[in-house]
């Protein structure tokens, strides 16, 4: 899955989008941290804390995976 940048609200929900500009908007979301090449990480935090990890290569999203707790990393693939 590879998501251009310009294109990554034609490609998620509504309510993810205003979910996430909510918890944006609240300062629920930590900076990112460049863990490797192209490599980021996030965390989200909400009634439970989402850890976020994406990758973004040439202006566009190309993995993204997330981990509820202490949960293991699922790849999500629906938006």
């Amino acid at each position: 899955m590879e998501i251009p940048l310009h294109q990554f609200e034609q490609h998620i929900g509504e309510t993810t989008l205003k979910r996430g500009l909510a918890y944006f908007k609240n300062r629920q979301v930590e900076n990112p941290e460049n863990v490797g090449p192209n490599k980021f990480e996030i965390t989200v935090k909400g009634s439970k804390d989402h850890l976020i990890r994406f990758t973004l290569k040439d202006h566009a999203l190309t993995s993204y995976k997330k981990k509820q707790d202490q949960t293991r990393f699922t790849t999500t693939t629906a938006w």
